[in-house]
């Protein structure tokens, strides 16, 4: 499903009304410029995999529900004296989170279940149906306020479901607010494993790498592409219940003999449909821009003419890897960790 036909919660207007800036360039020497023609449709089937991975349904449902989570408390304060081996399952009246009697949650961890997200609401569609569930683990340490950490494990429904994501949050420096999240997410084919430093300035930016820290890397397998990315969140100052947030994109890698440039923004309004624009430049002339705004998408390539089905995949596949990166993996970190640290 494409990332533009998805609802960016409601709920998640309470606490992050976020500009999100985010940039990514590659690591190592860049290629030298070549003059061959990209072949798109061999960079869409490299990062299409990657792309798939990173919004497989407990992920989305996770970026969705991770507002409400933190509302019923499941956050880290809350759960550093949560007693272990609870499942919390939806509760339509209250609109929270509840603890159940389900028995299955890891002895010592809780499990919090994920649900189809109802395109209006942002909230779980009835009749309910379970896509999955996320189980956190505290890992601090309990003679260490510095050390903070919480272990993020998405996984498919049922008992024993496919593990989709397993990452941690964890402190670096307490007084400073440095924190990082390592892990992966993957498909079972393809897996994306990632270490990504952040930095919070108080009643500021969070970056996400950048500001003198060492930027975030990315990996895939077995696609072979590597790329490291800063990503800076700036929180908006007006009405705090008017929820919007924008990505700013500039994002840049080597993959095979050219060197790969984007740009562009994806803008979630409070209402309405996300609007999305990226541009691609293949060492350093322009390729094809796209744009779009609910299910209407527009292409056009550097003459300005229409942009072939090839390309018009290409920027598709790049657009959901990198827009993802940050809702669905940055986003529900950053409220369930941050939020209650």
């Amino acid at each position: 499903m494409r990332l533009t036909n998805q609802r960016f919660s409601r709920s998640a207007r309470v606490c992050f009304p976020l500009i999100i800036v985010f940039t990514a360039c590659s690591s190592g020497t860049e290629p030298a410029p070549s003059t061959q023609q990209l072949d798109a449709a061999a960079l869409a089937a490299r990062f299409g995999p990657v792309a798939e991975a990173l919004q497989a349904p407990p992920l989305q449902s996770l970026r969705d529900l991770a507002i409400p989570m933190y509302l019923s408390g499941i956050e880290m304060h809350a759960l550093a004296v949560h007693f272990p081996g609870r499942t919390l399952e939806w509760n339509q009246e209250t609109t929270r989170y509840v603890e159940s009697n389900r028995a299955g949650a890891p002895e010592d961890g809780l499990r919090a279940i994920l649900y189809a997200i109802d395109a209006v609401s942002g909230l779980p569609a009835l009749p309910l149906s379970e896509v999955g569930a996320l189980d956190l683990f505290v890992l601090s340490r309990p003679d260490r306020p510095d050390s903070s950490a919480l272990r993020f494990v998405v996984r498919g429904p049922g008992p024993g479901g496919v593990i989709y994501a397993d990452f941690t949050a964890k402190t670096v420096d307490f007084i400073s607010e440095s924190a990082i999240i390592a892990g992966y997410v993957t498909s079972g084919a393809t897996r994306l494993d990632f270490a990504i430093p952040y930095h919070i300035v108080f009643q500021g930016p969070v970056y996400f790498g950048g500001l003198g820290h060492p930027s975030g890397t990315f990996e895939a397998a077995p696609q072979n592409l590597r790329f490291v990315n800063d990503v800076t969140l700036l929180e908006d100052r007006g009405n705090f219940f008017d929820f919007a947030a924008q990505f700013v994109v500039d994002a840049r890698m080597a993959v095979s003999n050219d060197s790969l440039a984007l740009s562009g923004t994806l803008t979630i309004p409070d209402d309405g449909a996300l609007h999305e624009t990226l541009t691609l430049k293949v060492n350093g002339s322009e390729f094809g821009t796209l744009e779009s705004t609910g299910s209407i998408e527009t292409f056009r390539a550097s003459n300005g003419q229409a942009l072939g089905l090839d390309g018009q995949n290409a920027l598709r596949v790049l657009a959901e890897t990198l827009f993802s990166i940050g809702l669905n993996i940055e986003f529900p970190t950053l409220v369930i960790f941050y939020c209650g640290c």
